[in-house]
């Protein structure tokens, strides 16, 4: 299949405007470990069929457009795996860095955490017609939580995938 089988004849804007956002408030890419990602929604830039579209560009292609900073650091390996629990359940204390997904401000907050390291994580959650990912990052340490505010419903329509010693494992958040 070749990009012109798939791909709307005005992704090429489409992709344009996503570069020329403020890339605090795009939340569709994300570091992985090889390079930095973006992703596009069904329908975003191609029908619902083709899923949501991905693209990476290698961290050596971003030499000299990247602050050093964002270049991947020696991290721990991966070991371990995810737990979710209730917000109030869990000592906040524990954690130097805290990242949020919300699907409803008004529902209960949990909160995703690992005694060990992991990485490559990505939190998808499952439509009536596809699986898609809201949440993405490189690398979750002890120190680190992601709270979750959603409703019982969605956390049962979502799931976590992330790279650990076992490789990568894919799991129902409940």
């Amino acid at each position: 299949m070749t990009e012109g089988d798939y791909l709307y004849e005005n992704y090429a804007v489409i992709v344009n405007q996503r570069f020329n956002t403020d890339p605090r408030t795009d939340e569709n890419w994300y570091f992985s470990q090889s390079g930095l990602c973006f992703y596009f929604a069904p329908y975003e830039i191609a029908p619902y069929t083709s899923g949501v579209i991905t693209a990476e560009i290698p961290y050596e292609k971003l030499t000299g457009l990247l602050r050093p900073e964002y270049f991947p650091v020696d991290r721990p390996r991966a070991q371990g795996s995810v737990s979710l629990s209730p917000l109030a359940d869990v000592n906040l204390d524990q954690f130097s860095d805290i990242a949020e997904l919300v699907t409803d401000d008004k529902a209960d907050m949990h909160i995703i955490y690992t005694e060990g390291n992991v990485q490559d994580i990505r939190i998808s959650v499952k439509d009536k017609y596809s699986q898609y990912i809201v949440f993405a990052v490189y690398n979750l340490s002890a120190n680190d939580g992601i709270v979750i505010r959603a409703t019982n419903e969605v956390l049962s329509k979502m799931k976590i995938h992330y790279r650990s010693s076992d490789g990568t494992v894919t799991t129902p958040l409940t």
